[in-house]
């Protein structure tokens, strides 16, 4: 989690709204994992299942994973902050290196090719 918070930091460093990180804990990522995997998965099999592992996925892809398993659980991440954390999270990718960007959507082992 700290990870996935580090990351939107950089992006925005100027950041006064502090309280939207208090979602990103272990609890709610693993519930939205898990919401992600039993409602979007199975209906948009992006992410192979039985080798993807939360724990050591990019923070980028981590992050997605939760906002759209949150998208199945208004309860846990209220709309309009998860869609604050994902406007966050795409400024965060435009300003990583190039590598990770091909990395997240190639794998990666095209990230070790550069």
């Amino acid at each position: 989690c700290d990870d996935i918070i580090e990351l939107l930091k950089r992006a925005n460093s100027h950041d006064t709204d502090q309280a939207i990180y208090s979602y990103i804990t272990r609890e709610n990522m693993v519930h939205l994992c898990h919401l992600y995997g039993e409602n979007f998965q199975q209906n948009m099999s992006i992410i192979h299942a039985p080798t993807f592992d939360i724990t050591k996925s990019d923070p980028a892809l981590s992050l997605v994973v939760m906002l759209v398993g949150a998208c199945y659980s208004p309860d846990t991440i209220p709309a309009s902050h998860v869609v604050k954390l994902a406007r966050r999270l795409v400024t965060a990718i435009a300003l990583e290196p190039v590598g990770l960007k091909i990395a997240l959507f190639m794998g990666e082992e095209a990230d070790k090719r550069l």
